[in-house]
Parts: C-alpha cells; sequence; structure tokens
C-alpha cells in the first residue's frame, strides 16, 4: 500500500519564481491500474473491463434493487495510468465531476475538494478561486497532469499492484 508520494523539489514552485499564495496538495486513490493477465482469472470480462469499472456498476445495480439512486463515475483508472496528457487530465475531470472517495484537494492542509462536492470542475474553478489562486480549475489540473506524467510514480504504484498475479479468485 503506498502512503503518499514526493513531489521533487523542481515542481515545488511550478508557477513562477514568487512564493505561492498558498500551497495546494492533491490526494489521489488512483485504484487498480491494469488489468489481469493471471492464469487463475476465469472471467474474461475481467482481463477487458478495470475492477474500478465493473465495482462501480456493481455498486449502481444495487442500489437500484433497493430503490436508491447512484452515480457511476466515469473515471477509469486505466486512462489515469495511461501517462497521456489527454487521458490523464479526462480521468481527472471525471474525478472531479463524481469525486466519491478518489480524490481530494488541501489548500494550506485545509480540505477543500473532496467526495460530497459537487459541480466538478466548475466547483474546482469557484474553489480555488476562493482560495486566492490565479488561474482556472483547468490551469490547476494542467500542472497536476504535468506532474504525474513525468513522475514515475504510476509506474511503480502499477508494479507494486502487479505483485498480485492471483488476482481476487484465487
Amino acid at each position: 500500500k503506498l502512503a503518499g508520494a514526493i513531489i521533487p523539489l523542481q515542481f515545488t514552485w511550478y508557477f513562477s519564481l514568487q512564493p505561492p499564495p498558498c500551497t495546494f496538495c492533491v490526494e489521489l486513490k488512483p485504484k487498480c491500474g491494469f488489468l489481469p493477465t493471471s492464469k487463475f482469472v476465469s472471467h474474461n470480462v475481467k482481463r477487458e473491463h478495470s475492477r474500478f469499472k465493473m465495482h462501480q456498476q456493481l455498486k449502481a445495480s444495487e442500489a437500484r434493487a433497493h430503490g436508491k439512486k447512484c452515480v457511476v463515475s466515469k473515471y477509469d483508472p486505466l486512462e489515469l495510468f495511461s501517462y497521456s496528457p489527454a487521458l490523464v487530465k479526462e480521468s481527472l475531470e471525471h474525478m472531479l465531476d463524481t469525486p466519491q472517495n478518489n480524490i481530494r484537494v488541501f489548500a494550506d492542509q485545509k480540505l477543500i475538494f473532496a467526495e460530497g462536492i459537487s459541480g466538478g470542475k466548475s466547483a474546482l474553478d469557484q474553489i480555488l478561486k476562493n482560495e486566492n489562486f490565479h488561474g482556472s480549475a483547468d490551469t490547476f489540473l494542467d500542472v497536476v497532469v504535468e506532474i504525474l506524467t513525468r513522475e514515475p510514480l504510476f509506474n511503480r504504484v502499477r508494479s507494486a499492484q502487479m505483485m498480485d498475479d492471483m488476482d481476487i479468485e484465487a
């Protein structure tokens, strides 16, 4: 289990040479970033769809069975782990649309965006303005994407996840 990540010093003053008016932290819980290839996987659907996407469908199905409404997230961990800037940004935007417990944003150690906040990127945009961020939510996400696609963090996480060659069925 990965407890956290350290961003190298060269990324800490990304916007300008002046100290930022606020320090931001983005906490991601990316979930499983690969499709299993284990011989122990007996259902082919597991080789075609991420575990997270399947759990989203199961959660929605169970909610409907109990007469409840459930919003299915469009987030797919495979996109976040792709290292493609466009896909990484899209996956972050999907996390913002339905945060569940997958993304949290802090400003000066204060939680400013998490599960329970609706409105996605436009909500984050307003929150960032309230925190004196000099830019849009798009700018903020672009910086996060830049960091995530430059650093080998997701490769390390995926390598650790892939050590489970039995999958949940074994």
